[in-house]
């Protein structure tokens, strides 16, 4: 059961929320039929807000780079990921 919990974070972790689905050549041909490209949930630019000490990034800067007002909207900013993600 570990691993296979293990095996699927992995995947959700990759293939969806850092988005690489989308450079897959079936999941391409995909999108080239209607199928919306996966977003990945702010994950990305949860990795960049997110500090080795796991607090969050709060400088001028970031807070004005178009990755943080990305996730502005977000009620669960902050977070790993989010009830949807899952």
């Amino acid at each position: 059961m570990y691993g296979l919990m293990s095996a699927n974070e992995y995947m959700t972790h990759r293939w969806y929320q850092h988005a690489d689905l989308n450079k897959v050549g079936w999941f391409k041909a995909l999108v080239k039929r209607g199928v919306p490209k996966v977003s990945g949930g702010g994950h990305v630019e949860h990795h960049a807000e997110t500090l080795d000490d796991m607090t969050l990034r709060s400088d001028d800067k970031w807070k004005k780079s178009p990755a943080s007002m990305s996730l502005d909207s977000d009620p669960h900013r902050g977070t790993a990921f989010t009830w949807t993600g899952t």
